[in-house]
């Protein structure tokens, strides 16, 4: 291989982790945006039950 083709190989595998890395970040914050609702809501039953 000639070291054009390593470069844009390197290139590639860049751009695919950078896109897992954002595609891992927007689902975490996705499940904690989730998890705080579900918190919420069922505070809420909770405190509308215990009323």
């Amino acid at each position: 291989m000639t070291d054009n083709q390593t470069v844009r190989i390197h290139g590639h595998l860049h751009k695919i982790t950078r896109k897992l890395f954002v595609i891992t970040m927007l689902l975490i914050g996705l499940i904690i945006l989730v998890s705080l609702c579900t918190i919420l809501i069922l505070g809420n039953l909770a405190g509308i039950s215990v009323a």
